[in-house]
């Protein structure tokens, strides 16, 4: 699965990006690139189509520097490449919902997120990006049935059992994500984050 996206650009390094400043900015923005390359190993059927855009990165990339810019414009012709050479991979259009949800345009990932599942109603990641949006926007109810929905399907998202539990105690169901925490403390007794989060959720 072409996940390297996603962790490309890490929580600490958006905002610099997005604004186009300092040393985070450019790393972020390499790492964009870099992840990218990475990522385009999948076996699906290559037919070609049209050349796609992406508004939102050529948005970021306008309002960046100039050196966080030209690497903006690398990604985005990389996606650019990549959604024309595999169009009906659901890969592909989980690394979209995953770089313009980083990129602060949630309604693109939604949108890709969504084509994604239409191409394959199994995969998982695809709920998880459509979770991160409904808890960007407060939706904590819709969120826990997307990232439960993440969780039924195996998707591998570091902190998604903890995203769970907190959209479910979010929405007055605390008594749902204990189990689910136990169970996760059972499966990997080192986890002090879901220690953390559980005697969180005990407490209220």
């Amino acid at each position: 699965m072409i996940r390297a996206l996603a962790v490309g650009l890490s929580d600490d390094k958006l905002p610099a990006l997005r604004a186009g400043r300092g040393a985070w900015a450019l790393l972020g923005a390499a790492g964009l690139c870099a992840a990218v390359w990475v990522g385009v190993v999948v076996s699906v059927s290559s037919h070609r189509a049209r050349r796609p855009d992406f508004p939102a990165i050529t948005e970021v990339a306008e309002r960046s520097s100039p050196e966080v810019a030209a690497l903006l414009r690398e990604a985005r012709e990389t996606l650019e490449s990549l959604a024309e050479e595999y169009p009906d991979s659901p890969e592909t259009f989980e690394v979209l919902a995953a770089a313009h949800f980083h990129l602060d345009a949630p309604e693109e990932a939604v949108r890709f997120a969504r084509r994604c599942l239409e191409l394959d109603p199994q995969f998982g990641m695809a709920y998880h990006w459509l979770g991160v949006v409904a808890r960007q926007r407060g939706n904590h109810a819709e969120a826990a049935e997307h990232f439960r929905r993440a969780r039924e399907l195996g998707a591998q998202s570091p902190g998604l059992v903890i995203d769970l539990a907190d959209a479910l105690t979010k929405t007055g169901r605390a008594e749902e994500a204990i189990p689910i925490l136990v169970e996760d403390l059972r499966l990997h007794p080192g986890s002090i984050s879901t220690l953390i989060v559980l005697g969180e959720t005990y407490s209220r």
